[in-house]
């Protein structure tokens, strides 16, 4: 049978001749069921191929799986892809969730209303059944099955894009919360299918990862030991000093957790599941560690530590070069508690604040407070009026008149007051339709990304919202401003040059709304 496996994550991982027969077949509709972190990577794979309209996604909670909740709803959307123009046949793509509690989908197809006998077809694919067959192999089965059916042509309904993703799964986040640590032998516990989207759409610094890999086996006989070994044999060849792990949908299901890897002395285990989004996972990452890694110190020098960056929101970190000049210029070391490294934690108490950049970063900032009495606020720099109350913050707080116009603030707007829909209520949009308001008199409305559609039920001047959502929009709906929020799109939207903080920010937004 052989040991579970460790390796380094490569880029381009994921079985391009899967993604290519599922979305490039004619006539094939896909539905994949699985947990959020699942079913991702599908999204942007059929995204790749122009093949949205024929994939849906069904996410699955924790506690749907627990209660076994969601089979109806598998079924009632089986039962509308059967009624679609144009389908010879469907393919129910779930993943290992489902292979560990032995979900009967074949009986729920059976009692599913399909009046045209349109074909359906399980594809159990994944780490857990590689070993018995190869999954192109079974794949392709499959789609000569649907060869013998005729393609439908009764009146149905319309095939529609797919709707947006899942959000970036938590154990993405939780692996990029340190990413300037080389220290760190950063190992996501998987079968090995999760590993594809921390390497591809959600990869923002290229920065080294590993993972393990193991088969059904494996995981019924128990494949912690031999993970342990392999992390501990790639951190004696890349001279890494603690291990850093991070969970999935597979050690939550399968009880694998921190006592799982006791021969490891120097770790880090992050108990994410894949069924949170990534910023909860950093939020989780830089809890668990404050408690691990720091100490009580007293107040010893003029530091500023900045909480709670994440790529998820902000896309990249240098567009916070300018604010770390200026508190260094002011006299204030900056340190990074997300976005640097685990020493960066260790004497965090001497700060006279904590400024959380994001409310990755308010729990954290919550418990120093309790723990060390650390002063702290929030406020995301949003363009310069976000800065300058941030800049305010800091002066109430260590009693510092250097803070004191520290930020030029635009001209006043001579425009007139517009009008503006944010698609997604996620506190980017919040802090940005504030900096709009203060900056160019544009008044924003937030909706929610699963209510809004077109026609809206008002006018409006523009459309505020991640590149990725301009696909679902008629052409000439309003002025589209894109700004992207990599939670939902992941590094696709996210230049090198993208800013949305201080100075900079104020001029992308100008170019917008000047």
């Amino acid at each position: 049978m052989g040991a579970a496996a460790v390796e380094k994550a490569q880029p381009g991982m994921g079985d391009e001749a899967l993604s290519r027969l599922l979305f490039q077949t004619e006539g094939v509709r896909v539905l994949a069921v699985g947990p959020p972190a699942c079913l991702r990577i599908l999204y942007f794979r059929a995204m790749e191929k122009e093949a949205l309209s024929r994939l849906r996604l069904c996410p699955v909670s924790r506690l749907e799986y627990t209660l076994g909740s969601y089979v109806p709803r598998v079924r009632r959307m089986i039962e509308e892809l059967v009624m679609t123009s144009g389908t010879k046949g469907v393919v129910l793509y779930v993943s290992c969730p489902d292979l560990l509690t032995q979900t009967d989908f074949e009986a729920m197809m059976s009692e599913a209303d399909n009046p045209h006998h349109v074909p359906v077809a399980v594809f159990r694919r994944g780490p857990m059944e590689k070993r018995k067959r190869k999954p192109v192999e079974r794949l392709e089965e499959i789609l000569r099955g649907f060869e013998t059916a005729r393609e439908s042509h009764w009146v149905g309904k319309d095939a529609c894009l797919c709707p947006p993703p899942p959000l970036a799964a938590d154990y993405s986040g939780a692996m990029t919360a340190f990413e300037k640590d080389r220290a760190l032998c950063t190992c996501l516990v998987t079968g090995s299918g999760c590993a594809s989207c921390p390497r591809s759409i959600d990869s923002f610094s290229g920065k080294t990862f590993w993972y393990s890999k193991m088969n059904d086996l494996q995981i019924t006989l128990g494949a912690a030991e031999s993970i342990e070994k392999g992390i501990g044999a790639v951190m004696q060849e890349e001279k890494r000093r603690s291990a850093f792990i991070v969970g999935t949908p597979l050690t939550a299901m399968t009880g694998i957790d921190d006592s799982s890897f006791p021969v490891l002395k120097e770790k880090t285990f992050i108990q994410t599941d894949g069924f949170q989004d990534a910023l909860d996972g950093t939020r989780q990452a830089l809890s668990t560690v404050s408690r691990q890694e720091m100490r009580c110190c007293e107040y010893t020098e003029k530091r500023i530590n900045l909480v709670g960056y994440t790529p998820f929101l902000f896309g990249n970190q240098w567009q916070f070069e300018t604010i770390a000049h200026d508190l260094e210029r002011l006299g204030y070391a900056v340190y990074w508690l997300g976005g640097g490294t685990l020493a960066d934690f260790r004497d965090a108490p001497k700060a006279k604040a904590n400024w959380v950049i994001s409310e990755a970063g308010l729990d954290l900032a919550k418990w120093m407070e309790k723990q060390y009495g650390t002063p702290w606020f929030y406020q995301m720099p949003v363009s310069v009026s976000g800065v300058r109350t941030a800049y305010q913050y800091l002066e109430s707080i260590t009693g510092d008149a250097v803070f004191q116009g520290c930020t030029e603030d635009p001209a006043p707007s001579e425009q007139p007051v517009r009008t503006a829909v944010m698609i997604g209520s996620h506190e980017l949009n919040r802090q940005v339709s504030v900096a709009l308001r203060n900056e160019f008199n544009v008044e924003c409305t937030i909706v929610e990304a699963r209510s809004f559609g077109w026609p809206l039920d008002r006018e409006t001047d523009y459309v505020i919202a991640d590149p990725l959502y301009f696909q679902y929009f008629p052409e000439g709906a309003a002025v589209r401003v894109p700004l992207p929020f990599p939670a939902l799109s992941g590094n696709r939207y996210v230049r090198r040059d993208y800013c949305i903080i201080g100075r900079k920010g104020h001029q992308y937004l100008k170019q917008f709304f000047m």
